[in-house]
């Protein structure tokens, strides 16, 4: 992050959630988390420094209860498309000015029917797709420096080209829609 942003949002500490939290509250991050989980919330209240509601991302009341007017960042994390794009508009209404979501749907793109910044997503993370491209990046580092031997098996060489392939019809995997 270019400055140091102290009001962070997170909503959902599933996995990507809990590191994400964590990592940010390390960093100095004043951190508040939303769960619907009863033990993820226990297991987070337990083991990091952050406020954590238990709540639902799409109820005010919990938007309130976490103070969204106050913070600086949203970051919806929830294993849920539409509750992380429309959290967005939620955190914009807040005021909150920066509104970053996961989303695994490639179907909501610039240009698209419902592009990212009508949504007032400033950024949005496409998991699946980061993680093939970095495997592919990976995959070309080996390949170049010399590290994967010539004999390797003709399942692994199909897996390669299958990723090369993917790579190539492959759009960026993160959009950054224009300041709002």
């Amino acid at each position: 992050m270019g400055s140091k942003l102290e009001n962070i949002l997170i909503l959902g500490i599933g996995g990507v959630g809990m590191h994400l939290a964590r990592r940010l509250v390390h960093e100095g991050a004043s951190v508040t988390v939303i769960e619907t989980d009863p033990k993820l919330v226990q297991e987070a209240a337990e083991t990091m420094d952050a406020r954590v509601l238990k709540g639902n991302s799409m109820s005010l009341s919990s938007w309130r209860a976490a103070e969204a007017e106050s913070m600086e960042l949203m970051i919806a994390a929830t294993n849920d498309d539409a509750t992380n794009m429309l959290s967005a508009l939620i955190a914009d209404r807040f005021g909150i000015e920066r509104k970053i979501v996961r989303v695994r749907s490639l179907d909501f793109e610039p240009g698209s029917v419902l592009p990212p910044e009508e949504l007032k997503i400033d950024l949005m993370v496409h998991p699946e797709e980061l993680l093939a491209q970095e495997i592919y990046q990976l995959r070309t580092q080996l390949v170049h420096s010399g590290l994967i031997p010539k004999a390797v098996s003709k399942a692994k060489r199909r897996i390669l080209s299958t990723l090369k392939e993917l790579d190539k019809q492959s759009e960026p995997c993160v959009n950054q829609a224009g300041s709002n």
